[in-house]
């Protein structure tokens, strides 16, 4: 029998990130739980970020 791997994830971590240092909203506090939950699950994860050159995808160890 083979095993299915769960789909993969992509958050949009840009709003997270620009937001870095400064107290977290409620939107921000809930995008945080769903990373620290994707973190912590066994589905694959990446995470996209805008930045000024344009967008970055991190894998897994970068999320």
């Amino acid at each position: 029998m083979k095993s299915e791997r769960p789909s993969a994830r992509l958050l949009d971590m840009s709003r997270l990130l620009s937001r870095a240092g400064r107290v977290l909203t409620g939107v921000d506090r809930v995008e945080r739980a769903y990373l620290d939950t994707l973190i912590a699950s066994n589905v694959p994860a990446f995470g996209l970020i805008r930045t000024p050159l344009g967008f970055l995808l991190l894998d897994e160890s970068g999320v």
